[in-house]
């Protein structure tokens, strides 16, 4: 529940819509939820995850469709999963680096944010990539 007047919601994008925003130095106010480092770093590593298993995901609709034969889409899966992978762990290195630049520059702050962030995103990536394995696994198509 957001409450218009207390200086913590925005307008965003120009799409009307409504998000508080929570200053980590300003206490949060009552009636406000502010979303966590933690939950947004958690999405962006879900993301990164389903990049790397899009070809599992897109493969595994399209033999669902009809639209292909379970030896293509293995073969899609097989020749494209290098690539898709490959996009992940840029996707995750380009995170990090905003994430530490964000941090600062010490080498024990470096050090804990890494180790923190990794866990949380590294969580998030590994299921949601592992899920998407798992499905076209189950499907007999990988």
């Amino acid at each position: 529940p957001l409450r218009p007047g207390c200086n913590l919601c925005y307008v965003a994008c120009r799409d009307s819509a409504v998000t508080c925003i929570h200053n980590s130095g300003e206490p949060l106010k009552p009636g406000h939820v502010a979303p966590t480092r933690e939950a947004a770093l958690a999405a962006a590593g879900g993301g990164c995850g389903l990049a790397a298993g899009a070809c599992c995901v897109g493969g595994t609709v399209v033999n669902l469709l009809g639209f292909a034969s379970a030896a293509a889409v293995g073969t899609f899966i097989e020749t494209s999963l290098p690539y898709f992978f490959s996009l992940s762990l840029v996707m995750m290195a380009v995170l990090f680096f905003f994430v530490l630049r964000r941090e600062g520059s010490g080498r024990v702050v470096l050090t804990r944010s890494a180790i923190r962030s990794g866990a949380v995103v590294g969580s998030a990536y590994g299921v949601v990539f592992a899920g998407t394995m798992a499905l076209s696994m189950a499907m007999g198509l990988y």
